[in-house]
């Protein structure tokens, strides 16, 4: 068997090609273009006339997914986000509220394809280089914050008499806590969730789960007192954005009645494991 170039192009054509699409949004064509995007979403840009001009831009979904995703801090961000216009010659504009939109310009129509071609790779790029952690970096991340986690309570309830850890309750299979901490019998019981995140939208995902599985507990188990479910924040993450994140905190305040412990200040726990039995300083320490 020969290999052709015709065969080869046009197999790749009828394939990927089908990865192309166009709709009318308002007085813009909005193109799906093959672009993946590190989330897992495909990149659209969109193509607008302003009189003579021809723009191709990301309506902002670049922006707004790096500012959601990266751990990279303020000065590193725009070194970055430099670079890569510079090297793609992408411009940016940003209106009052919004995040910034990249775009490219031209007047000549049959440039269109070459600007959707410069500013899908500037996405890819720019993602990339913003966006170091991958899922499984994010999945290592958050395991390293619950192994600390767990050892730390370890050392506080081996001095609690007759105290269980686990991760589960038995008729709550589909709810799971950084750490269960009960009796034997569970006549007295702990929740203890675990918030970490290595950039502003893992650390959100993770407090909104928080206070998820939370609200969950307390529909379903009555008896379970707000004083006992308790909050464990690393507040070291590279995601942890307490003004950003405000709301879920307000929300899941509402859930438990008390304020979130962080890590910095994890000896909180000690106070906040003791308010359903004796003080801690009744039992004997290691």
């Amino acid at each position: 068997m020969n290999l052709v170039c015709t065969d080869i192009i046009d197999s790749i054509r009828a394939d990927f090609g089908q990865l192309w699409d166009c709709r009318p949004v308002g007085e813009s064509l909005a193109i799906s273009t093959p672009y993946m995007l590190p989330n897992h979403d495909s990149l659209t840009l969109f193509v607008t006339m302003r009189g003579e001009r021809i723009i191709v831009a990301d309506g902002g979904k670049i922006s707004q997914m790096v500012q959601d995703l990266s751990s990279l801090n303020k000065e590193q961000m725009e070194s970055c986000l430099d670079y890569f216009m510079e090297e793609h010659e992408v411009k940016s504009h940003q209106q009052s509220g919004r995040p910034p939109c990249f775009f490219k310009e031209a007047s000549d129509i049959k440039l269109v394809s070459s600007m959707i071609f410069d500013l899908g790779n500037f996405a890819v790029n720019y993602c990339t280089a913003a966006l170091p952690y991958s899922e499984a970096e994010e999945a290592v991340a958050n395991s390293r914050f619950s192994t600390k986690a767990d050892e730390y309570l370890k050392t506080l309830t081996g001095r609690m008499d007759r105290r269980m850890f686990q991760k589960k309750l038995e008729d709550l299979p589909n709810a799971t806590f950084g750490a269960v901490i009960s009796d034997p019998d569970f006549s007295r019981l702990w929740l203890v969730g675990y918030v970490s995140g290595s950039s502003p939208y893992h650390f959100t995902h993770n407090l909104a789960s928080v206070y998820i599985n939370f609200r969950f507990v307390r529909r379903s188990k009555k008896l379970i007192s707000r004083s006992s479910l308790i909050t464990l924040v690393n507040n070291n993450a590279a995601g942890y954005r307490p003004e950003a994140q405000r709301e879920y905190f307000s929300e899941l305040l509402d859930v438990t009645g008390q304020e979130p412990i962080g890590w910095t200040q994890k000896e909180e726990l000690i106070g906040a494991l003791g308010r359903q039995g004796p003080s801690l300083e009744a039992w004997p320490k290691n």
